[in-house]
């Protein structure tokens, strides 16, 4: 009785305590106003409500958006409701990590460490402002805990475990690592023998919380995986916050104390972390004590760790190679093959070292903790929000350091430490948010909010705003503050790319933060730092060209001078590797026949023979179809690499350092060919197969750049990527080389 008290007042404290600052973190946020990818998450919930405004972007994880959704179809439609929404799944997330402690510590050390976790001013910066970290991590909490209530309890958790981590993989694509640690306490209790049935029926329960969406990304993307296959495979997009490119793998590992325990690590402080380290150290080596006992009685050991006894040698060996594999291979290469080092490594010692009490708990915990180390340390890509993952195993493993350390002492005072714990937590937490509002994100996040809702203000009050083509840099906040669909003005540094955007795609407003100088565009708004452009005339047509392909559209337009009207059809602004423009075939002959010149680069098909047929028939008809292979030179489905397209064999070779290309009456000047990292420049070349080419450069007998006429039109093959080595060494005699070969010189 009296231990169901205190777990109802530990309880109760959690959330009074996560209630109460989160609550003061909401105000904070709402007074910043949303992020940039909080207004995404706003409109895909008003797309689930069906209150769609046109713009959504359907490739983010949907599950926050879905329970949104469900609080905008109750009426209440704005900003501030994922703010709570994300801090009521967080304190749930909190709870669960509470009791997931409490399988393993008592009543204080598991409030202690929960607390630990819930308001530690890294959680504090990245709760309730609607990003889908804080409510992935509570679900992932949650099915961890499921699991090990079925592997020790009862097996029907099982049921509820593997919905809740697909709920937590909806949530936020990349924590389905999740499923690792999971699946290492199934293993070592041998569940998937016990329990198959209960196994096998939560997994296909977690398949039909997944269902939905696969029919869902199917119908949108013609691919129910692409979402999923995306965010695992590349490092994610950063739109909306400060991109630091970092190759030290060891990164977020220095930065546990300030990251984790906010403790200034070159300062005194910082030296706090080492009492939970060497806690964990004796807990270490009570584990090894307690075997070489055990080993011991069993008159098993001839020296202090019995490594030259035949049935041990082999098994220490092993795990102290897969020990040091795991820590050279940190990321260094792939982290799946790290993973599979570690997760082998941590079997093998639960199988050695079992103590029949909490060692399973314990190093599942670690397990947890080094999956997601080694996914965010893996990529160079490195922002603080991407430690959020950590947080809750190194709360964990911080109370388990401390009880290591305490246990050792002896003294009934010991007790003392946890609500110290707890003060120096919550004093830093609150210290951290009176300082968290003067944050340069959260300013510059404050004031582009105050200037969208100003200008969108403006705009429906004094313009005219039927039926008028939006466009903006700011998109995503300007959809959700005018509820309509406002297009994106891709990501340019120059404004002459977005003039040229502007006046070719004839929008009728822009705004922007920019200053334009267009003679068919004024501003009709003008708050300083933002402003409204207003179409007023119609610009000249431009030869149009159809990109097909990806990658080329970002910058093609530069090299040629804005000559050209460049068509293409590609989700999410590129960010996805999806939409109609990446195949080929995806276009009918009568459709190509409206372009004068279509590049390809890059490209894909869905039936290769089709795809070629549909080309050739577009030459012979008299279009020019400039192509450049170095895009596909890799990979297993779209690969060219020694192979013969459109009567042309095509080769991967490496690019001489240095040469020039004499075309017409001009010896054209070309930079050195060098990748970006200092290494060999690689790229297509090519050569006839069963027709002429007429070479215009080559190296090696191989041709650089060619003409090939078939029919009435002709293929113009460039190679070595030449499109985006002009543009990236911004060689001018480069790019008028590309114009003069395609006549628009």
């Amino acid at each position: 009785m009296k231990r169901n008290f205190l777990n109802i007042l530990c309880i109760a404290t959690i959330v009074a305590i996560v209630g109460i600052v989160g609550l003061q973190r909401v105000q904070l946020q709402l007074s910043t106003g949303p992020f940039w990818d909080t207004y995404a998450f706003l409109a895909n919930a008003l797309y689930f409500a069906g209150k769609g405004i046109g713009y959504m972007e359907l490739e983010r994880p949907p599950m926050l958006s879905l329970l949104l959704s469900i609080i905008f179809m109750a009426g209440y439609v704005h900003e501030s409701a994922i703010y709570y929404l994300d801090l009521l799944i967080h304190i749930a997330g909190v709870l669960g990590i509470f009791l997931l402690m409490r399988l393993r510590f008592n009543e204080y050390e598991s409030l202690a460490g929960s607390i630990t976790y819930g308001i530690s001013p890294m959680v504090l910066k990245w709760v309730s402002v609607g990003y889908t970290d804080m409510a992935a991590i509570s679900f992932s909490i949650w099915a961890l805990y499921f699991t090990v209530l079925a592997v020790k309890k009862n097996g029907k958790y099982f049921y509820f475990a593997f919905p809740m981590a697909a709920v937590a993989f909806l949530t936020r694509f990349n924590i389905a690592f999740i499923v690792i640690p999971m699946t290492f306490m199934i293993i070592i209790h041998r569940s998937f023998l016990r329990n198959i049935k209960e196994i096998l029926s939560g997994i296909f329960l977690g398949f039909l919380v997944l269902l939905p969406f696969l029919v869902l990304y199917y119908i949108t993307y013609s691919d129910p995986f692409l979402p999923f296959t995306t965010t695992l495979g590349l490092t994610e997009t950063l739109q909306s916050e400060k991109v630091q490119y970092i190759p030290d793998a060891l990164y977020y590992i220095r930065n546990i104390p300030s990251m984790g325990f906010y403790l200034n690590r070159s300062g005194a402080s910082g030296y706090i972390i080492l009492l939970p380290l060497i806690g964990l150290v004796l807990y270490a080596f009570e584990i090894i004590r307690i075997r070489i006992r055990h080993e011991k009685i069993r008159k098993r050991v001839k020296n202090a760790l019995g490594i030259f006894h035949p049935s041990l040698r082999v098994r220490y060996v092993i795990m102290l190679v897969l020990t040091i594999s795991f820590f050279i291979t940190f990321g260094r290469i792939s982290y799946i093959i790290s993973d599979l080092i570690m997760f082998t490594g941590i079997i093998l010692f639960y199988m050695e070292f079992n103590d029949g009490k909490s060692l399973d708990i314990d190093l599942m915990i670690l397990c947890w903790l080094l999956v997601f180390l080694n996914f965010h340390s893996n990529y160079t890509v490195k922002v603080d929000r991407y430690f959020l993952t950590l947080m809750p195993p190194l709360a964990y493993l911080f109370i388990l350091g401390i009880r290591g350390l305490t246990a050792r002492l002896e003294n009934r005072y010991t007790q003392l430490v946890y609500p110290l714990i707890i003060l120096f937590i919550l004093s830093s937490s609150l210290s951290y948010l009176t300082h968290l509002s003067d944050d340069r994100d959260l300013a510059d996040a404050r004031n582009a909010n105050r200037d969208v809702v100003m200008a969108s203000s403006f705009f429906e009050h004094n313009l005219d705003c039927s039926d008028k083509r939006l466009v903006s840099d700011y998109w995503p906040a300007y959809s959700w503050y005018l509820r309509r669909n406002v297009n994106i003005m891709p990501t340019y540094n120059d404004t002459e790319y977005v003039v040229h955007e502007l006046e070719t795609k004839r929008y009728d407003y822009y705004f922007t933060f920019r200053s334009l100088d267009s003679a068919y565009y004024t501003t009709v708004f003008d708050s300083g730092s933002t402003r409204i452009y207003a179409r007023n005339g119609t610009p000249p047509d431009r030869s149009r060209a159809l990109y097909i392909g990806t990658g080329w559209h970002h910058y093609l337009e530069d090299v040629l001078d804005f000559k050209v009207k460049l068509d293409y059809d590609i989700l999410g602004a590129g960010r996805l590797n999806a939409g109609r423009s990446l195949y080929i075939d995806s276009y009918s002959p009568r459709e190509l026949k409206a372009y004068p010149r279509i590049f390809l680069f890059n490209f894909r098909w869905h039936d290769r023979n089709r795809a070629e047929s549909i080309l050739r028939d577009y030459v012979e008809n008299g279009g020019t179809l400039i192509i450049d292979a170095s895009g596909n030179l890799d990979g297993v489905l779209y690969n060219l690499d020694n192979t013969i397209f459109l009567n042309t064999t095509i080769q991967r070779s490496p690019a001489p350092i240095k040469f020039n290309v004499k075309y017409g009456n001009r010896t054209y000047t070309l930079s050195n060919f060098v990748s970006e990292d200092g290494g060999v420049w690689y790229g297509a070349t090519y050569s006839a197969f069963g027709g002429e080419m007429n070479t215009v450069s080559e190296s090696g007998g191989r041709t650089i750049i060619g003409i090939q006429r078939i029919g009435r039109g002709k293929i113009i093959w460039i190679g070595y990527n030449l499109v985006f080595h002009a543009f990236y060494y911004k060689n001018s005699d480069e790019k008028e080389l590309i114009r003069d070969l395609l006549g628009l010189i």
